[in-house]
């Protein structure tokens, strides 16, 4: 059975939410939960790496970069290196979208915008610059928040 996310929100670095292990944990099971699958996490180490991904930090301060790159950096950072033994690339589309929602943005996508932008990111064919512009055209604010 899938935990609750944690109930506090974490702002680090400013106004911007970023994701914690936790986060990214209970979205893996909640795909174990929805499409079958071994759970169990392989690299825990590359996990922390690739949180802190969009944390960027330059002599103590965290570098001042839109949240779409911020977004993009940790969809490849999830997509270059398999955490998990299974929907890693689920995770890494979910995680990102998680992040942009919780920092004010939806992103619409469709099943074939979802499959070119792995495929670009995990063949080095995509920077993350351009991942962050490719994010940003797709994405909306949040008239909710």
């Amino acid at each position: 059975m899938s935990e609750a996310l944690p109930a506090r929100d974490r702002e680090i670095g400013g106004r911007l939410k970023y994701l914690c292990a936790a986060h990214v944990l209970f979205v893996h099971s909640r795909l174990i939960d929805l499409y079958g699958g071994e759970p169990g996490l392989v690299h825990a180490a590359a996990l922390c790496r690739a949180l802190n991904e969009p944390r960027e930090v330059f002599f103590g301060r965290v570098v001042d970069r839109k949240r779409e790159d911020k977004a993009a950096a940790l969809l490849h950072a999830l997509v270059r290196q398999p955490l998990f033994k299974c929907h890693n690339d689920r995770l890494a589309i979910a995680c990102t979208l998680l992040f942009l929602f919780r920092n004010g943005r939806l992103v619409r996508l469709t099943a074939r915008d979802i499959t070119r932008v792995l495929h670009a990111v995990r063949d080095h064919e995509m920077t993350v610059s351009e991942t962050g512009s490719w994010l940003r055209k797709r994405a909306h604010i949040e008239a909710s928040r």
